[in-house]
């Protein structure tokens, strides 16, 4: 399906492939309605991390690729980072919506990264995953 996944309410894309820790990379994956209002709105699944690991999820409206911690990071200029933490079976669950008003055609970029003892300089990465609002 091209590396992405898409819905009557926008898309999910796969830009890149993620950093391998200890379960290898981590992946992070979309589901639901992009559109501006939605009442159900859609959710991001992270998973193949360690229990409690600290995670952080970086935020930003343009896509790059730029080589970083034997890695890659997708999300540049990072517009907001957010501290979040795995859950016991080393994923993490997010539900949001769009707001009222948000333009169609609106790109957000985001990409974990989260420790991972095991990983090179202590961190695993999942890939990167854009949101297109319809």
């Amino acid at each position: 399906n091209g590396g992405f996944t898409y819905v009557d309410g926008g898309e999910f894309i796969d830009i890149g492939p993620g950093k391998a820790g200890g379960f290898g990379a981590p992946v992070l994956t979309g589901s639901g309605d992009l559109s501006a209002g939605s009442v159900t709105g859609f959710s991001l699944l992270a998973t193949g991390a360690f229990s409690f690991a600290p995670a952080t999820l970086y935020v930003s409206l343009t896509q790059g690729a730029v080589p970083f911690k034997d890695g890659t990071f997708y999300p540049i200029p990072i517009l907001t980072q957010i501290p979040l933490a795995m859950s016991v079976v080393g994923d993490l669950n997010l539900a949001s919506s769009m707001p009222v008003g948000t333009p169609s055609g609106l790109a957000i970029v985001l990409q974990l990264w989260i420790n991972d003892p095991s990983a090179s300089f202590g961190l695993s990465a999942t890939n990167g995953l854009k949101l297109v609002v319809p």
